[in-house]
C-alpha cells in the first residue's frame, strides 16, 4: 500500500545507485532503438508533416506563425512541427537526425519514468525493471521508430515531467511551486499532442493512490488543468471534423457497434501488454464486425465490477495502474470513428505506465533471499531480453515504405491502403513493374477508388504510356469531377501529347476548382509558352511563386520571360531571387549577365558571364564578343 508517510521525496541525483540504474534503463532503451538510425522516412504522414509541409520550407517568422496557425491532416501539434522545422533548418532532410531525436526524447522519458517509480516508493532495482519495461516493450516501436510520431515522445517528455512535479507537490512540503511547474509543463504537452488532455485524470488516479481526500480543494487545484484539457479537446475535435478525419471507414458502423469496437480495442491493448502479438502499423476496419469484437468488446464492461472489487478489497496499487491505463487510452478507442483503423500501438505509449507500475510494484514485494532472489532477477532479465528482442525486430518494419507496407500486407492482404502506399514507394524508386503490380492489386480491391486510379495514372505518365494515363485520369474525373488535381493531371497528358487546346481547357478547369494547386500554374505556363502566349505564361509563374516562393528554378524562368518581354529590371530582381536560393547555378549567372547587359551594366554583365563559364556553362559563345563591344 502506498502512503505519503512511507514515500519521502528524495531527489534521484542524491542516490548514486538510483542515478546509475536510471542511466542503465536509458542505455537499454537507446540500444534497442539504435537500429532506427539507419531508417528512412516512410510515405505514411511523414511527407505531409515534414518533406511536403509548406511551413518547413524555410525557418523564418512567417513560417513559424504558419506552424502555430495551421493543422497537419487535421491535427494541431505545433510544437511537434516546430521541432521538425528546426531539424530541417539545421540538418536538412536527414532522416538519421530525425530518428536520433526521437530516440533521445524516448530516453529522456525513460529517465522521468524511473524518477516516478522511485518517487512512488519502488526500490532501485524494481524501478529499473519498470522503467526498462516502459523503454523496450514492443508496443513502443511505433511511437519511437516512426518519425511522424515525434508527437508521442515530445508530449511524453512534458507529460511525465508534469507528473513528476505533481508527485513532488504531493510529497514535498514546498507544495505550490511544484503544482505551478506541472501546469507550465502541461501547456507544451498540449501543443505537442492532443492526447495530453488526459493529464488531470492521471493526476486524479495518483490522488487515489495516495489516499488524498477528494474535497473542494483537490478539485480547485486541478481546475486550470481541466480547463486546458477542455479547450484543447474541443478544438481538436472541431479541427478533425473540419478536415474530415472523423468520417472515415469506422463511421459506417452505428454508435452501438462503435462502442463494442472501443471495448474490443481496450481489451486487446491489455492483452498486448503481456503478449504483444500481431503488431501492425495499420489495423483496418473489417467489412463487417466479427463475433470476436462483440465478445471481447462486451468483456470490457467487466472493467466496472473489477474496479469496484479492487476498491472494496483496498487493492489500491492494481486499481491505480488500471485507472491510469484507462484514462490514457479511453480517448483513443476510436468510438467516434476517427482514423483508418480501430487500433494503434502508439495509443498505449503513456497508458502502459500504469500497468508496468503494477508489475514493478509486485516484483518489488516478492520477499526472496539467496538462490530464489537470484532466480527472481534472472526472470526479470529474461522478460526484458525477450521484449527487447521483439521490439528490436519490430523496429525493422519502419526501415522504409517497402518494409512497412509489406508487413501490413502480411496481415491484411485484402486492404487497399498498403498496396497503394507500397506502389507509391516503388514508383518513387523507379521500380515501375513492382509499382504497377501493386496499383493493379489495389484497384482490384477498390475499383472505384479515384485516388488509386490517379496514382496509377501518374505511373503511366512517368513511363510515357500516355494513353493509359489518360484513361485512368479520365475515370478519376468521372468518379470525382470536383477535384482540381485530376483535371490538372489530365491536362499535363494533353500537354505532352501536343494537344494544347485540350490541355489549357483541363488546366484552367482544374485551377478554377483548386486555385492553390501550384503545379497547375506551372503546367499551364509551359503550355502558354508552347503556343507563344508569353505574358500569360509569366502570369502563371507569378501565381505559382505566390504559393511556392522558394523554387529557384521558377524565379529563373520568370526572369527569362521578363527579359524576353523587354523588362530587364524586373528580370534582374527575379534572377537575383533565384541566386539567393541556389547560388551556384551557371544558367542563372548566364541569364543575369544578359539582364545586366540590357540595363547597360556592362562590367556586371562580364563578371556574371565569367562566373557562368567558371561553373562550366559553355552555351551562347557569342556573348563574350557582344559584351566586349
Amino acid at each position: 500500500m502506498v502512503s505519503k508517510k512511507s514515500l519521502p521525496w528524495i531527489p534521484i541525483w542524491k542516490s548514486k545507485e538510483r542515478l546509475l540504474l536510471a542511466l542503465l534503463a536509458m542505455i537499454i532503451g537507446f540500444a534497442v532503438f539504435y537500429n532506427c538510425l539507419s531508417f528512412d522516412f516512410v510515405n505514411w504522414d511523414d511527407p505531409k508533416n515534414i518533406q511536403d509541409n509548406v511551413n518547413l520550407r524555410s525557418f523564418d517568422a512567417k513560417n513559424i506563425k504558419g506552424i502555430f496557425t495551421s493543422t497537419v491532416i487535421g491535427n494541431y501539434n505545433p510544437l511537434t512541427i516546430l521541432s521538425f522545422a528546426i531539424e530541417k533548418h539545421l540538418f536538412g532532410l536527414n532522416p538519421k537526425v530525425f530518428h536520433l531525436n526521437n530516440i533521445l526524447l524516448h530516453c529522456l522519458i525513460i529517465f522521468l519514468v524511473y524518477c516516478m517509480f522511485s518517487l512512488m516508493g519502488l526500490k532501485p532495482v524494481a524501478a529499473l525493471f519498470g522503467a526498462a519495461l516502459f523503454a523496450i516493450h514492443p508496443m513502443r516501436s511505433e511511437s519511437v521508430a516512426w518519425i511522424t510520431e515525434r508527437k508521442d515522445v515530445l508530449f511524453g517528455v512534458f507529460y511525465f515531467a508534469a507528473l513528476v512535479n505533481y508527485l513532488k507537490y504531493i510529497l514535498s512540503k514546498k507544495k505550490r511551486r511544484f503544482l505551478i511547474y506541472a501546469f507550465l509543463l502541461f501547456i507544451p504537452a498540449l501543443f505537442s499532442k492532443i492526447q495530453a488532455v488526459s493529464l488531470p485524470l492521471s493526476m486524479l488516479a495518483i490522488d487515489y493512490l495516495y489516499k488524498r481526500k477528494f474535497d473542494q480543494k483537490l478539485w480547485l487545484e486541478k481546475l486550470p488543468f481541466f480547463i486546458g484539457s477542455l479547450v484543447v479537446g474541443i478544438l481538436g475535435f472541431i479541427l478533425l471534423k473540419d478536415h474530415g478525419s472523423l468520417s472515415p471507414s469506422g463511421t459506417r458502423f452505428h454508435f452501438l457497434d462503435r462502442l463494442f469496437i472501443g471495448g474490443y480495442s481496450y481489451v486487446i491493448y491489455l492483452v498486448k501488454a503481456v503478449v504483444p502479438f500481431q503488431m501492425s502499423p495499420l489495423y483496418p476496419y473489417p467489412p463487417e464486425i466479427p463475433l470476436k469484437i462483440y465478445a471481447l468488446g462486451g468483456l470490457a464492461l467487466s472493467f466496472f465490477p473489477i474496479c469496484w472489487f479492487l476498491w472494496k478489497k483496498n487493492m489500491s496499487t492494481i486499481l491505480f495502474g488500471l485507472l491510469f491505463f484507462t484514462v490514457n487510452v479511453m480517448f483513443m478507442l476510436q468510438i467516434v470513428g476517427a482514423g483508418q483503423g480501430f487500433l494503434a500501438d502508439r495509443f498505449t505509449y503513456v497508458g502502459y505506465f500504469g500497468l508496468f507500475f503494477i508489475v514493478a510494484y509486485y516484483f518489488d514485494k516478492i520477499p526472496l533471499e539467496g538462490a530464489k532472489k537470484i532466480i527472481k532477477y534472472i526472470a526479470m532479465s529474461g522478460v526484458i531480453a525477450v521484449y527487447a528482442f521483439l521490439c528490436f525486430r519490430q523496429n525493422q518494419i519502419w526501415k522504409n515504405s517497402d518494409t512497412l507496407w509489406t508487413h501490413v500486407i502480411k496481415y491484411y492482404p485484402n486492404t487497399k491502403t498498403p498496396w497503394r502506399n507500397r506502389a507509391n514507394y516503388f514508383r518513387d524508386q523507379k521500380k515501375m513493374p513492382e509499382a504497377l503490380r501493386d496499383y493493379s492489386e489495389a484497384i482490384r480491391l477498390a475499383p472505384s477508388d479515384d485516388g488509386i486510379l490517379t496514382s496509377r495514372g501518374k505511373l503511366y505518365f512517368n513511363t510515357q504510356e500516355f494513353d493509359k494515363a489518360l484513361t485512368d485520369y479520365t475515370k478519376a474525373i468521372e468518379l470525382v469531377p470536383g477535384k482540381g488535381e485530376y483535371w490538372i493531371n489530365r491536362g499535363a497528358v494533353y500537354a505532352v501529347t501536343r494537344r494544347p487546346n485540350e490541355a489549357l481547357n483541363d488546366l484552367s478547369k482544374g485551377l478554377s476548382l483548386d486555385p492553390e494547386f501550384a503545379t497547375g500554374y506551372l503546367n499551364r505556363s509551359i503550355v502558354y509558352q508552347q503556343v507563344g502566349e508569353f505574358e500569360k505564361s509569366l502570369s502563371d509563374i507569378i501565381s505559382y511563386l505566390r504559393i511556392n516562393p522558394y523554387n529557384a528554378e521558377l524565379w529563373y524562368q520568370r526572369g527569362k520571360l521578363e527579359l524576353r518581354l523587354a523588362n530587364p529590371e524586373a528580370a534582374l530582381t527575379s534572377i537575383n531571387k533565384a541566386l539567393s536560393i541556389s547560388a551556384n547555378n551557371s544558367d542563372y549567372y548566364l541569364e543575369r549577365s544578359k539582364a545586366f547587359y540590357e540595363t547597360n551594366q556592362r562590367q556586371a554583365a562580364q563578371n556574371d558571364l565569367r562566373k557562368a563559364r567558371s561553373l562550366g556553362n559553355k552555351s551562347e559563345p557569342n556573348l563574350e564578343q557582344l559584351f566586349s563591344q
